[in-house]
């Protein structure tokens, strides 16, 4: 079967919803409408509870620790300071996180922090070789 190409051009002028006549382009004209600008770009503003979970889940994947032992204080729009009872001498450990686009990260002095609390499945891997 052999589409004739004007039946192809007025499909085609269908799909873009532009008029296939001239008298049905006319009507009535308006003052095309003001374009909302884009908000400008700042900093990434991330709901709290989003920042407090993100926060969590680092200090649960680089420390180990979770729950309620965990001590949140938010600082701002993305930024918090977490703690919690050190398990070795009892003093207090206490990280600012920061949130980005890649997600939460722990600092400590301004200096990004990062431990990894093996697993049993690391010592298990290690005990292999």
């Amino acid at each position: 079967m052999r589409l004739h190409p004007a039946l192809i051009v007025l499909l085609a002028l269908g799909a873009c919803k532009v008029p296939a006549t001239p008298e049905a382009a006319e009507g009535p004209v308006s003052a095309p409408e003001a374009a909302t600008p884009a908000p400008a770009p700042g900093p990434l503003v991330r709901p709290a509870a989003l920042l407090e979970q993100a926060c969590r889940d680092r200090v649960s994947e680089q420390f180990g620790q979770a729950g309620a032992s965990v001590r949140y204080e938010a600082q701002g729009a993305a930024r918090a300071t977490v703690s919690w009872a050190a398990p070795v001498d009892g003093g207090v450990l206490s990280f600012e996180c920061r949130m980005d686009e890649a997600g939460a990260d722990l600092f400590r002095n301004g200096q990004s922090v990062t431990v990894n609390v093996p697993t049993a499945a690391d010592a298990v891997e290690q005990e292999a070789r």
